[in-house]
Parts: structure tokens; C-alpha cells; sequence
């Protein structure tokens, strides 16, 4: 059992293999050597325990490592942000891996995480920026971003 733990390539994989090894054990253990079978109910435990070890597993998959990227000092580079991912958010271009619709300030802290920001108080950020900014300034982060393509595009165009 050692030997096959130290082929498996993560620790996530070395996990699961022993969550599994240990449950069938559990479920197929003799009693003092009498072939007696675990009872159907403690199977069930035996197995729902599991299961549950293994959901702690799947949504502990986040790393939590030090992000790659930093947010610009840029002046208001963090509104820009929020209001791009809020954008993002409302066209549901994300859904969780389940296929279900996060929750937008699930979205946003998430989103935050791996980008370095805490985004927690994204929702105060982006009321104040809509009631104290005009509409312009609103957009002016998605003008930004059209102006980029129009060039990319521009560009990629000529040199065909």
C-alpha cells in the first residue's frame, strides 16, 4: 500500500486512495476473526463519512498561494476592476463548476482571491462609483477596453 501511495502523483490522489482503502476495510473487517459482515446500516455511515471527507477534499481545491499578479497603482485601478468583474458577473460569463450561479459577492471574493484584491466590499465600491460618478466615468474603463480590441483587431487585420 506504501509503495502504490508513493506512485500516486498528489497528495489530493494519496488522500483519496486512503479515504477509500480504509472505508471497504471498515466495511469488510471480521470480527474476531468470525466471518461476520458489517451490517448493512454502518456500511451506510462508513460510507456517508467518507463521502463527506471527500466533499472537504473537492471544495478545499482552491490554492491558497501567493498570487502571480498585483493589482496597479493606477488611481482607481480597483473600481475598474470591480466594475469589470461585476460586468462579467451579470452576463454570466462564470457559473461554479457545478453548473450553478454563484452568488455575486461569492463571485467577487473568489475573484478577488486569485487575483490578490480583497474584493469582500466590492458592493460599497461600486455604489459610491455609481452614485458619485456620472455614467461616463462608469464606462470609461469599457471604452478603455473596446479601444484595445478596435486596435488589436486593426492590427492583426493589416499584417494578413
Amino acid at each position: 500500500m506504501k509503495q502504490h501511495i508513493e506512485d500516486l502523483p498528489t497528495i489530493k490522489d494519496k488522500i483519496l486512495y486512503l479515504i477509500e482503502i480504509k472505508t471497504d476495510f471498515l466495511q469488510n473487517k471480521r470480527v474476531f476473526d468470525i466471518e461476520w459482515e458489517t451490517p448493512f446500516n454502518e456500511k451506510c455511515e462508513l460510507e456517508i463519512e467518507k463521502l463527506n471527507e471527500l466533499l472537504k477534499l473537492e471544495t478545499n481545491t482552491i490554492p491558497k498561494s501567493k498570487p502571480v499578479f498585483k493589482l496597479s497603482d493606477k488611481k482607481g485601478a480597483k473600481t475598474d476592476l470591480i466594475r469589470i468583474l461585476s460586468a462579467l458577473y451579470e452576463i454570466r460569463l462564470f457559473t461554479k463548476t457545478d453548473g450553478l450561479i454563484p452568488t455575486k459577492q461569492e463571485f467577487m471574493e473568489t475573484m478577488g482571491e486569485y487575483l490578490g484584491v480583497d474584493l469582500s466590499k466590492y458592493h460599497s465600491n461600486l455604489s459610491q462609483a455609481l452614485q458619485n460618478q456620472p455614467l461616463e466615468v462608469n464606462l470609461k474603463v469599457f471604452e478603455e477596453m473596446k479601444e484595445a480590441t478596435q486596435k488589436a483587431h486593426y492590427t492583426n487585420t493589416k499584417t494578413k
